[in-house]
């Protein structure tokens, strides 16, 4: 799972975001946040149930022209998000970096703190 450190989610713009047939998110919120508009390239690395976005001027992928970011069709494989799926995505500007999770990722993710505060 890919965490984020030293990181305060005060800091953060959170959205919950779909993703169509194309692989494109749904909410354009995020990145508009960071700053980052039709055009600019971006690395876009998955790890299993979550992505971390970059920008990068010698990155492959690229903002579409309305906006819009497709996840490149092998993060969207190896993080296992299809069409319909909703995931949480937090723009961190003071970064310069988007994350995002899926929600099989946010479920342990919220178990595992239940699990440790019902310890304590």
């Amino acid at each position: 799972m890919l965490i984020v450190q030293g990181v305060r989610l005060a800091a953060a713009l959170c959205a919950v975001a779909s993703v169509d047939v194309s692989g494109r998110l749904a909410d354009r919120r995020p990145l508009q946040a960071l700053g980052w508009f039709a055009g600019r390239a971006v690395e876009v690395v998955g790890r299993k149930d979550a992505f971390a976005v970059t920008a990068r001027p010698d990155a492959r992928t690229t903002i579409g022209g309305q906006g819009h970011l497709v996840l490149p069709s092998s993060v969207r494989r190896s993080c296992g998000i299809g069409p319909g799926h909703r995931l949480l995505v937090l723009a961190y500007p003071d970064r310069s970096l988007l994350v995002a999770y899926t929600m099989s990722a946010l479920e342990l993710m919220l178990s595992r703190y239940a699990e440790e505060h019902e310890a304590t």
